[in-house]
């Protein structure tokens, strides 16, 4: 299955925390990248999709400009 976006595409809610700072994105996902994402929390042991969702930013920005 293709990650295009003509697959039917399903909302997650990124809910930030209670400290100062924090925004509440809304994002789509397929079923196969929420899929993934679950896989992950599971073998990984994040405590939520949020933090699953914020450490693969805070990492994908350090590679792409070497600072966060």
């Amino acid at each position: 299955m293709s990650d295009n976006l003509n697959h039917r595409s399903i909302n997650l809610i990124l809910i930030g925390m209670t400290e100062e700072g924090m925004k509440l994105i809304s994002v789509k996902v397929t079923k196969r990248q929420l899929a993934g994402l679950d896989e992950l929390l599971r073998r990984e042991k994040y405590p939520t999709r949020s933090e699953a969702i914020r450490i693969a930013l805070r990492d994908l920005i350090r590679r792409k400009y070497g600072r966060y």
